[in-house]
């Protein structure tokens, strides 16, 4: 056989599981279990639902529930001591293990009283199983001793997406990982998956964890973050009424079972993307319709790491904004609201505990030019114009204030940078550093602006307010509408744009003609992929998250 991937190995340490419903976790993956001679549990989490294509993986737990510490070999080094035997219609098992190494060392976890140690093991070939069912038991070998756990039925089945959020980071790199989280549709509602890709290589594949089972379909969103914490954040999810589900995650699945936080208001949305904090807190910005009327309320919902919720005030609008949140380098909560053309940028601490009011600043003030200085005389002493400010004020001080009004001439016209138009989308992105400016993350604004001809513009405004950089745009399409905008830095505005039937142009300043893309789903994500390139992520019947490149000519 060959050997067997080792994909996680670690000491799991206080994960909670009070406030997750049974209703939600009533397909949870199957827990098989036997005790050791010494008093041992040995536990296998097993997805009964496997995606087809896909390895299979299977994680194991030593826990110590006695009262005195014991050693059990280490899986995580030596996972050929997990034997997985694979029956078919009743048929004969067949045994898949990793091969043992020559000389085996015998390298064994310490679990002190209360402790397990975990390793997720892949079964070995499992990503090319045929069979839409088969029976599953594990023998796991510790010296002279053999633990059986199962058999249990497993099934395989294509990816079925439902619904996902399909965001890959601004800021992601091969060394963190590009990640989108979808939902697969099962006969008894919907598995979670967490897609977790080195790069957006159109030719590489993402690895699916499995996150929670849920009993009705819902459309999962992953939370932002800092780079830093990008391993270990929150898929949340609304499946109705009052409650906010959520639970985090870690590089490989989820780090805890799905939590519960209820809301005071039976009707809320949510607003713009959540952000997880560097502690482990969860901040979600929601929209509060009023009872009456088109108004509402902007809050954020900060849920620490214990599960204690808080809402906090943010503004009261007379319409539901559009918005857009990213979490800064300090790891504050930045939430961008576009309502009647103005744009506002709120700023809100993580720690949930300061619920004054959020801080907000206007990005597009009045832009007021002062007039250029007078060049002076370079010939001209120091004393001589001292000399010449003397005499303007004995003049001036002998001059009766109506005649020197008017003979004082007229000043001149103070030059001025008109105003952009009213603001029709924003985002967070990160602006390049230049030789002039140094660059970090900003705000970049576009405006739709013409009715016979629409032009699309934009610009970099800092976070505040100051407006940085004008970019080149171009002239919109007849009959299309903006379906992405694309920061560029410095240079010329990118924008995908569709047509009535759905298909989708490229469009750049200095492209001589619009490049055709075809069809494109609403939820589909176009983004630069770092290499000059752009990358189409979407979802797919049979293949689930999928990304293709788009060349974008020179």
């Amino acid at each position: 056989m060959g050997p067997v991937v080792l994909l996680l190995a670690g000491l799991l340490l206080g994960v909670p599981s009070v406030e997750a419903a049974s209703t939600e976790t009533a397909a949870a993956p199957a827990l098989l279990q036997a005790p050791t001679a010494s008093g041992l549990v040995i536990r296998a989490d097993v997805q009964r639902e496997q995606l087809m294509g896909r390895p299979i993986l299977v994680s194991v737990t030593a826990r110590n529930p006695t009262q005195a510490s014991q050693t059990f070999p280490d899986l995580a080094t030596r996972p050929h001591l997990v034997r997985f035997d694979i029956s078919v219609g009743g048929g004969r098992p067949q045994s898949r293990y990793t091969t043992p190494p020559a000389q085996d060392a015998d390298v064994r976890w310490t679990l002190n009283p209360g402790g397990e140690r975990r390793a997720l093991l892949e079964i070995p070939t499992s990503s090319g199983f045929k069979a839409e069912r088969f029976d599953l038991a594990i023998r796991v070998l510790n010296g002279e001793e053999t633990v059986s756990l199962g058999p249990v039925p497993i099934s395989l089945t294509w990816p079925d997406p439902s619904a996902g959020h399909l965001v890959p980071d601004l800021e992601a790199t091969e060394s963190i990982g590009w990640m989108s989280v979808w939902s697969h549709r099962t006969p008894t509602g919907a598995d979670l998956y967490l897609d977790v890709r080195a790069s957006l290589d159109s030719n590489r594949r993402g690895d699916q964890w499995f996150l929670a089972h849920v009993d009705a379909p819902v459309v999962p969103q992953l939370a932002a973050s800092r780079p830093t914490e990008a391993k270990d954040r929150h898929v949340y999810w609304h499946p109705g009424g009052r409650s906010l589900w959520y639970l985090r995650t870690q590089s490989t699945g989820a780090r805890t079972a799905p939590r519960r936080a209820d809301l005071p208001w039976p009707d809320w949305e949510f607003l713009a993307r959540g952000i997880s904090d560097p502690k482990g807190g969860l901040h979600v910005p929601v929209w509060i319709p009023a009872p009456s009327g088109r108004g509402g309320e902007v809050r954020v919902v900060s849920i620490d790491p214990q599960g204690t919720p808080y809402f906090r005030v943010v503004v009261k609008l007379p319409e539901r904004p559009r918005a857009w949140s990213t979490a800064d380098l300090g790891g504050q909560v930045r939430l961008l609201l576009l309502q009647g053309g103005n744009l506002d940028l709120y700023t809100l601490s993580t720690d949930p505990r300061v619920t004054l009011p959020a801080s907000g600043v206007r990005l597009l003030p009045p832009h007021v030019r002062k007039p250029p200085k007078a060049k002076k005389d370079e010939e001209s002493s120091k004393e001589g114009e001292e000399g010449e400010e003397a005499a303007e004020t004995t003049e001036a001080a002998e001059t009766p204030p109506e005649v020197a009004a008017e003979a004082a001439p007229e000043p001149p016209p103070v030059p001025t940078i008109p105003p952009l138009p009213p603001t029709t989308g924003a985002t967070f992105a990160m602006l390049p550093d230049t030789p002039e400016q140094p660059g970090g993350l900003a705000v970049f604004a576009w405006a739709e602006t013409g009715t016979t001809e629409r032009l699309l513009s934009g610009a970099w405004l800092s976070l505040r307010g100051r407006e940085i950089a004008r970019i080149e745009g171009m002239v919109l399409p007849k009959g299309h509408q903006v379906h992405t905008v694309i920061p560029a830095g410095y240079e010329p505005l990118i924008a995908v744009s569709i047509d009535a039937s759905g298909k989708g142009s490229l469009l750049r300043a200095n492209l001589d003609a619009p490049l055709a893309l075809g069809a494109i789903s609403p939820d589909e994500v176009i983004r630069p992929d770092g290499k000059g390139n752009l990358v189409r992520v979407s979802m797919r019947a049979r293949e689930g998250v999928t990304s293709s490149r788009i060349a974008v000519p020179r």
